[in-house]
C-alpha cells in the first residue's frame, strides 16, 4: 500500500491496515455492549454478522413481504427466484411475540 504526505505512518500503523479486493481498508474490531460487558461480535466465512440464538438469512438477492392487518406476517427470503429462507411474525394483541425463521 502506497502512503502519500510527508509524514509516514509508523509499523503500528501499517499494521492496522489492509487491502481487500485492492480497496485499502483499516482493520477493526467490532464488539457491542449487553449491558454489564463488552461482547465481540462474531462473522461467519462469508463475512456475515453472526447472532447468537438466531438462524442465519442465507445469500438472498430478493425479499417478499408480506402484511395483516397493516402488520408486518412473513419475510421470504429469495435467492435466483428460488425461496432460500422464510421468516414468519406473529402478534398477540398487536404486539409482535413471535419470529420463526425456517
Amino acid at each position: 500500500m502506497d502512503y502519500e504526505g510527508q509524514l509516514q505512518p509508523t509499523a503500528i500503523e501499517k499494521s492496522e491496515h489492509i487491502e481487500v479486493n485492492g480497496v485499502p481498508a483499516k482493520r477493526t474490531l467490532m464488539a457491542g455492549w449487553d449491558g454489564t460487558n463488552i461482547q465481540d461480535v462474531n462473522v461467519d466465512t462469508s463475512g456475515n454478522i453472526i447472532t447468537s440464538g438466531s438462524m442465519p438469512i442465507p445469500e438472498h438477492d430478493e425479499m417478499v413481504l408480506a402484511y395483516t392487518d397493516g402488520n408486518l406476517t412473513s419475510v421470504t427470503y429469495k435467492k435466483s427466484s428460488v425461496t432460500v429462507a422464510t421468516k414468519t411474525l406473529t402478534y398477540t394483541d398487536g404486539n409482535l411475540t413471535k419470529v420463526v425463521v425456517a
